[in-house]
């Protein structure tokens, strides 16, 4: 299902999102970092078009959305405060948010702001153990994010850029790997140097967060390991402040489940939208 493009000026910042037909109620889709909208387009997009009303919106700094002036503007609140201008003056009614990511810990601090205008969160594998450890502690995600910022911080041209996609997804098709130079294109590489450093939650306080969250949540873990985020303490800390919340725990240390095992990630979304 394609979506109509269409812009948004949040502050300086011009969020590019992507809107589907009015088949039903609001969500909101937020990608993780280095990330872009169109990665829901094969599942949550796909699954869920013909019943939402879908908003799948670039981060700042990502896809087609605008760049910061100010490279320190990549915290997690910044993030927050584009989302919370997007729905406060787009949507007129309580919304479900699904974030993968960076996109999870916005939706986070959304819930929190936004009150009753949230009508659920769905949080796939939110990095929470960076709230402990430092990147280099992370290595599937350090040596990822260190390639990534090699390959884009001199502004190289777009054939440089898919040459090396090609390199690093040598069995996709050529339509994936020039998708996937494109996103990489776009990407503000300031972001990807904040995270880098491990400065990019910026100081959340995701106690308080989860603490000011009313509407029911459903957080899907990965397993902890090479690329999956959240240990059995992190999934233990979101327990032990949210007030509505369902854990389903996948079996896959995979960071992008919900899109390399779609089919067992869907009848656990399903099931929780149609309970709400």
């Amino acid at each position: 299902m394609a979506l109509l493009e269409k812009s948004f000026q949040a502050g300086e910042i011009t969020l590019s999102y992507g809107e589907g037909p009015t088949n039903g109620d609001p969500m909101v889709l937020l990608h993780g970092l280095t990330g872009w909208r169109h990665a829901w387009e094969d599942t949550v997009i796909a699954q869920y078009g013909p019943f939402w009303h879908q908003y799948a919106i670039d981060l700042r700094g990502h896809g087609k959305s605008s760049h910061a002036t100010d490279e320190n503007t990549y915290h997690i609140i910044d993030c927050v405060e584009d989302i919370v201008a997007f729905i406060t003056s787009n949507i007129d009614q309580p919304t479900v948010i699904v974030g993968h990511s960076l996109g999870a810990m916005t939706a986070m601090g959304v819930g929190a702001q936004l009150g009753d205008a949230v009508r659920a969160l769905v949080l796939l594998d939110p990095p929470l153990a960076m709230r402990e450890l430092p990147i280099t502690d992370l290595p599937d995600l350090n040596t990822g994010l260190t390639m990534l910022y090699s390959l884009i911080s001199q502004n190289p041209p777009y054939e440089v850029i898919l040459e090396a996609c090609r390199q690093l997804e040598p069995e996709a098709d050529e339509n994936t790997v020039r998708q996937l130079a494109t996103q990489y294109q776009c990407l503000d590489p300031r972001a990807v140097k904040l995270a880098l450093e491990s400065r990019g939650l910026g100081g959340f306080d995701f106690a308080e967060a989860l603490e000011a969250t009313t509407c029911p949540i459903l957080l899907m873990p990965a397993q902890f390991g090479q690329s999956g985020l959240m240990r059995d303490k992190d999934v233990a800390f979101v327990a032990q402040h949210a007030h509505n919340l369902q854990t389903i725990k996948m079996p896959y240390d995979d960071h992008v489940f919900f899109m390399s095992q779609w089919n067992e990630t869907e009848p656990h979304i399903t099931a929780f939208l149609e309970a709400l």
